[in-house]
């Protein structure tokens, strides 16, 4: 009986490479998703600090002016700091179809300002209470 020839193995080496390739393309698509998840993510946290920056810089003006404090209340229809809210407009994404509201309770001069926005077709929210009195 005659031993049985094989044959050498042909077409490993492309196969590892194809294989190798696909590993590859799989752990670039991720580093891509991973990337885009971190720059919306930073977007979110710009913006909500934006918010933040934006309702100090009110306070900080009530503060200032707090023998008129009530004047800021938005309830009466009119901008009660209209420079502030054009601002708001310019910073937050779609806050134009939304304003600010600023409410102030006169007796215990508490001051509540609600800023919202568009981002990604869902409406956000910053709130913010404090209290303005004398020192």
């Amino acid at each position: 009986m005659r031993p049985l020839l094989r044959k050498p193995q042909e077409g490993i080496a492309l196969t590892e490479a194809l294989i190798a390739l696909v590993l590859f393309a799989l752990g670039i698509l991720g580093f891509l998703a991973f990337r885009m998840i971190a720059v919306k993510e930073v977007t979110e946290s710009y913006i909500r600090t934006s918010a933040s920056n934006l309702a100090s810089s009110l306070v900080a003006e009530m503060w200032v002016n707090r023998p008129n404090l009530a004047a800021y209340d938005s309830a009466s229809g009119q901008d009660p700091a209209p420079q502030w809210s054009a601002q708001v407009v310019r910073e937050l994404p779609g806050a134009g179809d939304v304003p600010p509201v600023i409410t102030v309770d006169a007796a215990s001069r508490e001051v509540t300002i609600v800023m919202r926005w568009k981002q990604r077709n869902e409406l956000r929210q910053y709130r913010v209470t404090t209290r303005v009195s004398d020192p």
